[in-house]
């Protein structure tokens, strides 16, 4: 898993690992809980992958882990609490792939966010 490099070998720390923290903390401010429980590194990769499913890159091995490969996250934070339009930012958030994440740039351009003119 990619988000597995980022951590443990710190590989491409950086804005990708803020933007990973900044959709951990947008969803703790709207579920009013924790995302992820802190554990061990080991604990805490599994509450990923049951939170937020198996990456569609590892999807496809039967690696027998008990956990869905579908996401979860819409149910720690339903629609009462946040709108799809919000969703898609926090989705892309909290990507697994670096490449795929957004960007502070790109979430700024999502429809969530206001459009703000240049005078």
């Amino acid at each position: 898993m990619v988000l597995l490099r980022e951590v443990l070998l710190c590989e491409d720390c950086g804005a990708p690992v803020d933007m990973w923290a900044l959709g951990c903390i947008m969803a703790e401010l709207i579920a009013g809980q924790k995302l992820l429980p802190e554990h061990d590194l080991c604990q805490q990769l599994m509450n990923i992958v049951h939170l937020l499913g198996i990456p569609d890159e590892v999807s496809l091995m039967p690696l027998s882990l008990g956990v869905s490969a579908q996401s979860k996250l819409r149910e720690k934070v339903p629609e009462e609490r946040l709108s799809q339009v919000g969703f898609d930012v926090l989705r892309g958030l909290l990507e697994y792939d670096p490449k795929d994440r957004l960007t502070a740039a790109s979430a700024l351009q999502m429809p969530w966010f206001p459009a703000v003119k240049d005078d």
